[in-house]
Order: structure tokens, then C-alpha cells, then sequence
């Protein structure tokens, strides 16, 4: 009689390597909090965003940016926020224009939660005349 033999897994086999789908994501998992992850993504973001709406991208270097935002008083407050909730999306740190009709510069900038540069966007979009 042959013993039945056990499909390879994690819980049975735990030495059984991650594939690198897996690695990745626990990767990105770890990094989310970093600083110079987070400050990459966002000025990323604000290119993309500048590209989409027609602006000139932003008036600053990521080195700048990444300046600028270690002056904000405010930003440890919204790190830990963000690092206590999990990494919940709407209390991740955003950069909100001041006046959507301008593109990013630093006087048109302010460091907020995304869920209230979300709000923001949504009451502009409401106030906007078609």
C-alpha cells in the first residue's frame, strides 16, 4: 500500500522558497511606510497628474520635494497616523493643490491626509461650472 503523499504548501512545508509574486508584495508591504518610498510614489503622482490635467509638471526636483516636505510640521503626525492604521489609503499623507488651476509649485502646495485632498477634489468637481 503507498502512502498518500501531501500537496507541497506553505503550512506543511514551510522551507518551501516564496515564489517572487510573493517576495515582491511582501516587499512593497515593508516599504509603504519608508520615507523615501512614500516621497517617490507621491511626486511620481504629481507628474502624472500634472501630465493629465495639462500642467507643466512640477517646479521642483524629488530631492527638493523630499526637503520641503521634512519642514512640514505636520508630517510626523500623518506618518504615524498612516503607520497606526494599518496603511489604510485615506490616511496616507497627499499633496493638495490650493488652486487646481495651477499646476504644483510651493506655494500652491499643502501636506494633507488622502482622504481629505479626496474630498477636496470631489467638492471642486462640484463647484466646477460645465
Amino acid at each position: 500500500m503507498s502512502k498518500k503523499l501531501r500537496p507541497m504548501n506553505r503550512k506543511n512545508y514551510p522551507f518551501v522558497p516564496l515564489g517572487r509574486k510573493e517576495c515582491e508584495r511582501r516587499a512593497r508591504q515593508r516599504n509603504k511606510f519608508k520615507f523615501n518610498t512614500m516621497t517617490r510614489e507621491m511626486y511620481k503622482a504629481q507628474k502624472n497628474s500634472s501630465k493629465t490635467r495639462g500642467h507643466e509638471p512640477p517646479e521642483y526636483s524629488l530631492d527638493e520635494f523630499r526637503a520641503w516636505l521634512k519642514n512640514q510640521p505636520h508630517l510626523e503626525f500623518l506618518m504615524n497616523e498612516y503607520k497606526e492604521s494599518g496603511g489604510e489609503k485615506d490616511y496616507r499623507p497627499s499633496v493638495d493643490r490650493i488652486d487646481n488651476s495651477i499646476g504644483y509649485n510651493f506655494k500652491n502646495i499643502r501636506l494633507v491626509n488622502w482622504f481629505v485632498n479626496r474630498h477636496n477634489r470631489y467638492r471642486d468637481m462640484k463647484n466646477k461650472p460645465f
